[in-house]
């Protein structure tokens, strides 16, 4: 049996592919390289989400 080729590498300067990951959702399933976080807020403002998820907790812990 031959031995499997080893794994293609990127030229210099540039990062290999990244592998698909297959996420699910009860309604829908994308196929996704790559998720961006905006957890500062600089792309989309969450301050609502944020207050919402901290007063949740606080009226839950009391």
């Amino acid at each position: 049996m031959a031995a499997a080729p080893p794994p293609a590498r990127a030229p210099p300067g540039r990062r290999p592919a990244l592998p698909r990951q297959r996420i699910r959702w009860p309604a829908m399933s994308i196929f996704v390289a790559a998720l961006l976080f905006d957890n500062d807020g600089t792309l989309v403002s969450s301050l609502a989400s944020v207050r919402r998820c901290w007063t949740r907790w606080a009226g839950s812990t009391g």
